[in-house]
């Protein structure tokens, strides 16, 4: 095991998360949820579709400015694209997935260990505000290659929260919480090259504390 730095600018592999997500301005989940109860932090990210992209510019300066980083950022990438910018993204994703994959080949890395998630299992309503903290489980949805979560520990009663205050409600999310956290589970997030399941599931099995 080794600890290494990845080929890639995770914040730019997130940003492309977003971008194909909300490429057709949420249309494609609206047919989908179209006569259901729809739940209300679900309906806070449909928002997102809905926002003109002149005004995006001034609400991501705005939202800055009030120390909201998170929701800035996704002002800026989590909107409605041209068919031209579709290509375009699509085309970076394909770029960083060839980039990944060879440099995995080249230094013979048989599996990529990562936390799995930000923060502890996060309380009811909290989704929205915490979307950053699954940017470790984006990752691997933009690389398409197999990857899962096994726990291997629990949260000891010292590691609870060292984050500082924050004006920036994700962060703020975040604080409330690691709070009252120990004893929640800990988990280990596992990833290999693609069409290569069977090395993740059999690593999951040798970290599970049951095997």
């Amino acid at each position: 095991v080794e600890s290494v730095k990845p080929p890639a600018d995770m914040q730019k592999m997130v940003d492309l998360y977003y971008g194909v997500l909300a490429a057709d301005g949420g249309k494609d989940l609206r047919r989908l949820l179209k006569g259901s109860k729809v739940d209300p932090a679900v309906k806070e990210l449909l928002m997102l579709g809905y926002i003109p992209r002149w005004s995006r510019w001034m609400l991501k300066g705005l939202l800055s400015c009030l120390g909201q980083r998170h929701q800035a950022s996704l002002m800026q990438t989590a909107k409605p694209l041209s068919a031209d910018e579709y290509w375009q993204i699509s085309h970076q994703v394909k770029v960083m997935r060839a980039k990944w994959d060879k440099w995995m080949m080249k230094n013979q890395f048989d599996v990529i260990l990562c936390p799995p998630f930000g923060v502890p299992a996060i309380k009811h309503g909290d989704g929205v505000s915490l979307l950053a903290a699954a940017s470790y489980a984006f990752h691997f949805n933009v690389l398409g290659i197999p990857a899962g979560v096994v726990t291997t520990s629990v949260v000891g009663e010292e590691e609870e929260s060292d984050r500082a205050t924050s004006r920036d409600k994700s962060v703020t999310a975040a604080v409330n919480t690691e709070q009252g956290s120990a004893g929640l589970p800990v988990g280990v997030q596992v990833a290999a090259r693609a069409w290569r399941e069977d090395v993740v599931l059999a690593v999951m099995q040798a970290l599970s504390p049951a095997s």
